[in-house]
Order: C-alpha cells, then structure tokens, then sequence
C-alpha cells in the first residue's frame, strides 16, 4: 500500500517550505552582512576543505550516535541534542532580533520543545532549526561544493538503507526520541508514522540553496527536480518499508541541474 495522497500533500508542503524558507533565510543573511559591510567569501579551496569537514563530521557523528543507540545511552543523546538545538536557534534568532532577544527568544523556543511541544510543535521548531542548518551550509560551502555533497549523500544514503542498513539503525533507535525528525501521518492517523529525516530536508535545501544564489533560474529549475524526487518516492514507496530519501531526490535535483544547464546553451 502507496503513501495516501493526502499524507503526500502534507509532506510535499512541509519540504517545500523548509526550502523556500532556506533560500530566504540565506538571502536576508547576506542582505544583513551587507549592511555591516561583512563580506562572506569562500574561495573555491576553503569551500572543499570546508566540504571536506563537514562530510567528516557527518560521519563521525553518525558513528557516535550508532555506539550511543547501542549502549541505549538515550538521556545523554538528549542532553546533546538540547545543546546542539539551543546553539542552532540562538544562530537562527542572531540574525533577526537583538542580541539580547536572540537569546531570550532562543531559551523560550528551546524550553517549548523539549518540555511543552506536541508533535506539530515541534515539526515547526525542526523546520526552524532545518532552516538555520541548511541556510548557514549553503553558504559556507557555494555552488560547486554543494554539487559534490549532494551526489554524496546521495550515494551514501543508499549504501546506508540497502547495504549496511545502519540508516535503519539510526531511525529505529530515534523514533522515539523524535527530536530532528518531521513527522505527520500519526497526526493524521493513529497508525504508523511515515517519518522524513532532518537530512532529508536540509540536504536538498542546501543544493537549491547555494544554486538560488549562484542563479535564480538554475535554483528553481533544481526546487522542481527536488520536489519530483521525494513525490516519486512517496508515490511508489510501501509503507512500514525505509528508504533513502535522499538516493531519489538528489538525483532529481542534480538531473534537473542538468537540464538547465542544456537549455541554457540553446
């Protein structure tokens, strides 16, 4: 049995609006570090070097979350999770409220997550901390990094559900835990949740991201291969069954890259 299409509407909207709402998020930082006459500028070996780290980090961490899941040590993941989500919102907030704002509207948001939010609570704060992430990445790494960290992921993802299959691991051992996760079906029926990763929405945000600010045209043209993507997925896909999200977006996103690119030459 398919995804019903009215949990795809749901899932479709929640990912569309994590990436527009990237992509704004990036343009008004830019905007703001314009008006202070910062300069954000990566050359193209900082930006791999940066690449580079961050494909190292993403690993190391999923290694320590795999070892923590496996020592059930669920209370320090928490404890964890806490800290990286308050930094990530503290971030978030710099960029559009005063400093001291920042961190008293940080602290409220953080202390509704983690004690008051029910489950579309705290799908709202993801996207929010979903935002932040992908925003902030996609401009540290630009356009051609991106590129490479997507056809990554991609592959990486795939290796991940049907080959080592510790992505499963990771989602099973997190489910309940539920923070960095979107999930929408178990709102909508008390049934089992189909769950999308935070990777799954900031990784392809990132790429329409950093292509939006390399060429508005070109970020559109991969929004659409994005949003085609994870459609296909969750109209082919059976439920109770893991998948790697990213293994049918990012191809989506980089073919239709490619299309722009071919159409531009005409």
């Amino acid at each position: 049995m398919k995804t019903d299409l009215k949990t795809t509407a749901i899932l479709l909207v929640i990912f569309g609006v994590t990436i527009v709402g990237t992509v704004l998020f990036a343009m008004y930082v830019l905007s703001s570090l314009s008006t202070l006459n910062v300069k954000l500028y990566n050359s193209p070996t900082q930006s791999l070097i940066y690449l580079g780290y961050l494909i190292f980090a993403l690993l190391v961490g999923t290694v320590l979350t795999l070892f923590a899941i496996k020592r059930k040590m669920f209370k320090l993941m928490k404890v964890i999770f806490v800290v990286i989500s308050g930094l990530i919102l503290l971030s978030f907030f710099s960029f559009l409220l005063p400093a001291i704002f920042a961190i008293a509207a940080a602290v409220l948001v953080e202390l509704y997550y983690y004690k008051y939010a029910g489950r579309i609570g705290r799908d709202v704060v993801n996207i929010l901390i979903f935002i932040s992430v992908g925003g902030i990445i996609a401009l540290d790494l630009g356009f051609i990094p991106s590129v490479i960290l997507t056809a990554v992921i991609a592959v990486y993802d795939y290796i991940a559900v049907f080959k080592t299959k510790h992505m499963i691991t990771l989602a099973t051992g997190m489910k309940d835990i539920v923070y960095f996760s979107v999930i929408t079906l178990a709102t909508i029926k008390r049934k089992a949740a189909i769950m999308i990763g935070g990777g799954d929405l900031i990784f392809p945000a990132i790429l329409v991201t950093a292509t939006f600010l390399y060429s508005p045209s070109a970020g559109i043209f991969v929004f659409v291969g994005a949003v085609a993507g994870l459609t296909t997925l969750l109209l082919i896909g059976q439920k109770k069954k893991a998948y790697p999200a990213m293994s049918f977006i990012g191809p989506a996103e980089l073919i239709a890259l490619g299309v722009y690119f071919l159409i531009s030459l005409i």
